[in-house]
């Protein structure tokens, strides 16, 4: 015997029925399948990661065949003397090294670049041409350290410097020194305290946004300096010193009044350091910088007794770094940021083309759109490798647009709302990329087009009953 057709639907029918019409409930499985998506997300974001260390890899390894970062303390000129002290009643000598800086120190430089590629990665390498000049003043010993003449040891007098990677010398220095020419050689660093550990070399990390200081003043160069009979006289110096290094440039001031003046084609410069440039010019040219700096902006006196700290010279550290202008894996990170953005405006813009136009999207059908959507970064990460960052963005979101409508049109079944869906996934891709491109402004830029967004959400979706809207699937709800 057949079921009445007035039998009362089940339970389990109801409980389908209202699965299928419940708008909290797609609300619900939507927000659901997005966080679930963050899993992928995050995956690409450890690609991402783990690509930037192979760059960085790849940037020591060349930087180590090259030259490292450079960092430069010149010159110092070293006086021996010695002191005595009564111990059990007898005297004890004691033998001490008096730092002495530049009364004046002027240095030009001019920094020639290139790149070097190894694999799928280039590396920013440079050579400089540094001049050094100025002039010494003696000091009064018994003024400033309480020891006669007699035990001041002029004839040991040495002019050192001291340079982060000696790997990077293409030539042997020489200085005129008050008109007589000398030679450096190798020799101990001096300026750093003997009781002090330096930690190896770190390399050039181009993802930091400080100079890496830890490697600096690691070797040291000096030569036998003579000294004229007048105490009192100044003694000049200029000497050359040619240079190659990679990723940074930097400078201790060592005289009383130093001056920095720098010059190089590369066109995106980043200076950093305790002192920023008092005149700079930065074109696609290249870049002119200059700095000036006086003794009382330093960290450390013009005369010190046997060492000066590392401590104290990494406080007036200052220079340039060569930063890639546009670094791939940089914008790569920052985008996959907004993964989650794009992912929501997506779905919610499927949702709302359901409210409106009574067209069903199975949950199945989000989850392989938003594979869809984490592809792309995997796809922008691999194509900007090769290509630049916004070459690479316009192929893989005009790939992901492309599938995606393709796929929803099948779906929709209405040319019409395809293309409107197509045209907003074009309108959110070109929204995340203005806001990538608009690095100081992006938060501002964010900030006006979501309100937009919301002003249009609510003027499609003011006249929409929540509550009865799935009740009659055959009629269009009016907007």
């Amino acid at each position: 015997m057949e079921q009445s057709s007035n039998t009362p639907p089940s339970l389990l029918d109801r409980l389908n029925r209202w699965a299928g019409q419940s708008v909290m409930l797609k609300m619900a499985t939507i927000s659901i399948l997005a966080l679930l998506l963050l899993i992928p997300l995050m995956r690409v974001q450890n690609l991402v990661y783990e690509r930037q260390q192979r760059k960085q890899q790849v940037v020591e390894e060349i930087s180590d065949s090259w030259s490292g970062t450079q960092g430069i303390a010149a010159p110092a000129l070293v006086i021996p003397y010695v002191t005595y002290t009564k111990v059990d009643n007898e005297m004890k000598q004691q033998q001490h090294q008096m730092m002495v800086l530049p009364e004046t120190l002027e240095v030009e430089g001019d920094m020639t670049t290139e790149k070097r590629a190894r694999s799928l990665f280039e590396v920013v390498l440079y050579t400089t041409d540094l001049t050094f000049e100025g002039n010494f003043v003696l000091p009064d010993f018994q003024d400033i350290a309480n020891v006669p003449d007699r035990q001041v040891q002029w004839d040991r007098a040495y002019l050192t410097f001291s340079l982060s990677d000696k790997n990077g010398i293409t030539s042997t220095p020489t200085i005129d020194w008050g008109g007589e020419v000398l030679a450096f050689g190798p020799g101990e660093n001096v300026l750093v305290g003997s009781g002090m550990t330096l930690p190896e070399p770190s390399g050039v990390n181009p993802y930091e946004g400080y100079f890496s200081k830890e490697s600096y003043y690691s070797s040291g160069f000096k030569v036998a300096s003579p000294l004229p009979a007048d105490r009192t006289a100044s003694i000049p110096f200029r000497f050359n010193l040619d240079i190659r290094g990679s990723g940074e440039l930097a400078l201790i001031p060592m005289g009383k009044e130093t001056t920095f003046k720098l010059t190089s084609p590369w066109p995106s410069p980043s200076f950093a350091g305790e002192y920023i440039p008092t005149e700079r010019q930065i074109s696609e040219d290249g870049f002119t910088a200059e700095w000036k700096v006086s003794y009382l902006n330093r960290g450390f006196p013009q005369y010190s007794n046997d060492f000066i700290k590392q401590h104290t010279l990494e406080s007036s550290l200052f220079g340039v770094r060569l930063v890639e202008p546009v670094d791939g894996y940089v914008q790569t990170e920052r985008s996959v940021k907004y993964g989650i953005l794009i992912i929501a405006l997506t779905f919610l813009s499927f949702f709302l083309m359901e409210v409106i136009s009574k067209k069903r999207i199975h949950p199945f059908q989000y989850i392989l759109v938003g594979v869809a959507l984490v592809v792309f970064y995997t796809l922008l990460v691999a194509i900007s490798e090769h290509v630049i960052f916004g070459w690479a963005y316009l192929i893989s979101a005009a790939a992901t647009i492309t599938l995606i409508t393709f796929y929803i049109s099948a779906v929709l079944k209405s040319a019409k709302l395809t293309f409107t869906q197509g045209a907003g996934l074009a309108i959110i891709y070109t929204f995340i990329f203005v806001i990538l491109r608009l690095e100081d402004y992006s938060l501002l830029a964010g900030s006006v087009g979501l309100f937009l967004l919301v002003a249009i959400l609510m003027v499609l979706t003011r006249r929409v009953n929540w509550y009865r809207h799935l009740e009659n699937p055959s009629q269009p709800v009016s907007t």
